[in-house]
């Protein structure tokens, strides 16, 4: 398992394998991947984070993309609760990742089941509507992770000057999403 950033420097040609997409664990190609979205947020119990990150079902649909781009062969599960597109555009960009073959979006809650030893595999139980209680092997699971503000995004944003929404992220104007509370900021 690796999250979304990890995967992200997998991909990157400046990254660990040069961007071949390669198991951190034993450098085996993998061919049969799982994202799972919003890790770590949209969660209703005390202290998580309940809000949407607004970037994750984007970004896993680049990785989506990019891991095809890389091996046309390739299988895509994305595990999901539903798909928002933020952003001019966005949806057409689900819609390409979504068409791509080989590329499944699943919408399920899904639990990480174990690590096969042998093959360092790991095996997600997820259930559908069509298909009641599901156990798959994957070859790799990348977690998309949500955002959070830093860790000291209250001197950060005193420092410069800048609002903060109730969730410690920027302040920005609902109409122009680059717009923060500082003139001239972004």
């Amino acid at each position: 398992m690796v999250t979304s950033l990890d995967f992200e420097r997998l991909l990157c040609a400046t990254g660990p394998f040069e961007g071949e997409i390669l198991r951190p664990s034993d450098k085996k190609h993998p061919h049969n991947i799982a994202w799972i979205h919003c890790v770590g947020s949209r969660r209703v119990t005390p202290g998580d984070n309940s809000y949407c990150s607004a970037v994750c079902c984007t970004y896993t649909q680049k990785q989506v993309i990019l891991t095809k781009d890389h091996d046309a062969e390739a299988k895509a599960s994305v595990f999901h609760n539903d798909i928002r597109s933020y952003g001019k555009d966005f949806e057409r960009f689900y819609q390409r990742a979504e068409k791509l073959p080989g590329v499944r979006f699943i919408r399920s809650y899904v639990s990480v089941g174990k690590e096969i030893p042998e093959t360092k595999n790991v095996t997600l139980r997820y259930a559908t509507a069509e298909h009641g209680v599901k156990e798959e092997e994957f070859d790799m699971v990348v977690l998309s992770v949500g955002l959070n503000p830093p860790h000291d995004f209250k001197g950060l944003a005193s420092k410069f000057g800048i609002e903060l929404d109730s969730r410690g992220f920027c302040k920005t104007n609902p109409l122009n999403p680059m717009e923060t509370s500082r003139p001239g900021s972004l």
